[in-house]
């Protein structure tokens, strides 16, 4: 299985659409969601692709070690947003 985590700051829900191709299920990826201080609505269409969003937790640095930490995935991939 593959993990891959994005953190999210800004972004507005359409970020769902970009991100949707990930949750192809349990067997083949995970989504992680590393929460920056995204807002509520943008969360809330994440959750309902099936990605798992970890609360805020300091620096984006931090957030990106904890996701990485909580990580199921044998291989993780960090997708930015912005890039």
């Amino acid at each position: 299985m593959i993990s891959v985590v994005v953190p999210i700051q800004s972004e507005g829900p359409e970020i769902k659409s970009v991100l949707d191709r990930f949750c192809l299920g349990p067997a083949e990826a995970e989504l992680l969601i590393a929460d920056t201080g995204a807002r509520p609505e943008t969360l809330a269409a994440l959750r309902e692709i099936g990605a798992r969003v970890l609360p805020p937790l300091g620096t984006r640095g931090a957030a990106l070690a904890r996701a990485a930490l909580e990580a199921r995935g044998k291989i993780l991939f960090f997708l930015h947003a912005d890039s």
